[in-house]
C-alpha cells in the first residue's frame, strides 16, 4: 500500500534522509512522563530526558537538530532546550508563572510560547540569540498552542477571548532580513465545535489540522480546515478521544494520539497512531511503552539523530 511504502522510506536506513517522531511517553503506570524519539513505526526508540519530573509540549527546531520542551525538573513549569545528537539541555525560560508549550519559527530564532502574568495566560516570543523576551498577543481569556505556519506568514493559536477555546489566525509581517516581525490582525478561525485545540500547519502551509471536542458525542476528533477556516473536513468519527496532530514533512500522513479501545465506546491509555491526510487508513504505532502522546514530526534529516 501506498501508506506502508511512505511509512518505510521515514525510516532510519543507510543512504536515505530519515524522519523521526517526538512524543511524550511512560514506561510504566507509576513512571514520570519523559521525552522519547523514534522511527515512525515505533522502533528505535530513544529516552531524550532523564528526571523524577513531569516533561511536556515537545517540538523540533526546523533543523531537527534542537527540541525545546516544557518541564517541572525545578518544580516550575519553565522551558528547556535539548540538543538531540549530544543530548546537552539547558535551561531556555524560567520566569515567574507558567512557561509552556514553546515552538520554534520557522527560521529557528525564535520560540513562542504561553506564559503567565497576573493569572493570565498569554503569548510570549523569545529570542533565542539576545535571551529577551516579551508579550506577544494577550487579552482576555486564555492564549496557548501556538504554532507557525511554515511559510512564516501566519501565527496560528487557541485562544479563550470570546468563551470557549478557539483557533485564531495572526497575520506576521517580518522586516527585509526576517530578524522581526509584527503582529497585524487576528482572525477567528473556528466557530464549531465546544473546544477546538492543538492546531498544526501542513508543510505547504495550505492546511490546518486540528482537534475538536463535539459534546454531544463527548469526543475529541480530529479536523482540517484552510488557513481561512473554510473547507472543514473530518478525518476521525467513533474512536476514542483523537488529539495533537502532526504532519509529516512532505504532507501525506498526519500522526496523532488516540485512546481508542478498538471499535469499542470506552477509552484507554493513550497511544501513538498514523495516518493518511485525508483520514484513511489509520493505525496505530507499537513505541512499547505504557503511555505515549503528543507526537511531532520531525524534518528530514542525515545523521542529526545518531
Amino acid at each position: 500500500k501506498y501508506i506502508d511504502f511512505l511509512l518505510e522510506a521515514y525510516t532510519q536506513k543507510p543512504g536515505i534522509y530519515a524522519s523521526k517522531i517526538l512524543f511524550v511517553g511512560k514506561k510504566k503506570k507509576t513512571s514520570d512522563k519523559q521525552i522519547f524519539m523514534a522511527d515512525i513505526d515505533g522502533s528505535n526508540i530513544v529516552q531524550l530526558t532523564n528526571n523524577q519530573s513531569l516533561n511536556l509540549s515537545p517540538s523540533w527546531s526546523p533543523s531537527g537538530e534542537r527540541i525545546v520542551f516544557t518541564s517541572y525538573e525545578k518544580g516550575n513549569p519553565d522551558l528547556y532546550e535539548l540538543d538531540v545528537k549530544t543530548k546537552k539541555q539547558r535551561g531556555l525560560e524560567a520566569s515567574k508563572g507558567m512557561n509552556s508549550g514553546g515552538t520554534y519559527s520557522p527560521v529557528g530564532d525564535f520560540i513562542i510560547y504561553t506564559g503567565s502574568v497576573g493569572g493570565n495566560t498569554e503569548l510570549f516570543i523569545k529570542n533565542r540569540t539576545t535571551n529577551k523576551r516579551k508579550k506577544l498577543i494577550g487579552g482576555q481569556g486564555i492564549d496557548v498552542d501556538p504554532i507557525f505556519s511554515p511559510d512564516g506568514r501566519w501565527l496560528t493559536f487557541v485562544s479563550g477571548r470570546f468563551g470557549n477555546p478557539h483557533i485564531f489566525n495572526a497575520s506576521l509581517q517580518w522586516n527585509v532580513y526576517k530578524t522581526s516581525f509584527v503582529v497585524k490582525n487576528i482572525t477567528r478561525l473556528t466557530y464549531a465545535g465546544w473546544y477546538n485545540a492543538t492546531p498544526g500547519w501542513s508543510p505547504d502551509s495550505r492546511k490546518i489540522v486540528f482537534a475538536g471536542y463535539d459534546k454531544d458525542i463527548d469526543r475529541f476528533d480530529l479536523f482540517m480546515m484552510n488557513p481561512d477556516g473554510m473547507n472543514l473536513e473530518r478525518l476521525t468519527l467513533n474512536a476514542g478521544d483523537n488529539e495533537s496532530p502532526s504532519w509529516s514533512p512532505n504532507g501525506q500522513l498526519i500522526v496523532f494520539q488516540s485512546n481508542r479501545l478498538g471499535s469499542s465506546n470506552y477509552k484507554g491509555r493513550f497511544q501513538l497512531y498514523v495516518m493518511s491526510k485525508d483520514g484513511s487508513d489509520q493505525r496505530r504505532i507499537d513505541t512499547g511503552l505504557y503511555e505515549a502522546q503528543t507526537p511531532k514530526w520531525g524534518p528530514f534529516r542525515s545523521g542529526a539523530y545518531k
